[in-house]
């Protein structure tokens, strides 16, 4: 379902809805990160624009997914305000994998000095 909403570019459509909504969020990745939140009536929006661009999606998968497709909304804006850089840092940011994998080089580093 969220590859059909990637492939149909409604991520990126409604995150150029969005953006004049994040001036006053600008200021930093992190600043925009803490605060910036997609708020009901924007959750609201992009799944009317689901339902007129991609009829075929079912709800019911756009609501088991709605966590992902906040921070993805998230990360489109913050990539047009901050390019690439941006939008990783929130992706990354909020994923679980990564930042338990971060917290394992200075593990690694004591486990390679043991030789």
């Amino acid at each position: 379902m969220v590859g059909e909403l990637l492939q149909k570019q409604i991520f990126f459509e409604y995150a150029s809805q969005l953006l004049p909504q994040t001036r006053p969020f600008q200021g930093s990745m992190a600043y925009f990160r803490r605060h910036f939140k997609i708020t009901p009536a924007m959750e609201q929006a992009f799944k009317n624009l689901i339902r007129e661009k991609a009829p075929d999606v079912d709800m019911a998968d756009v609501e088991a997914d709605m966590d992902f497709i906040r921070l993805r909304l998230k990360a489109d804006l913050a990539r047009r305000i901050w390019e690439n850089d941006g939008y990783y840092y929130m992706l990354l940011g909020e994923d679980n994998q990564y930042q338990h994998a971060l917290k394992l080089f200075g593990e690694a580093r004591k486990l390679a000095m043991l030789n």
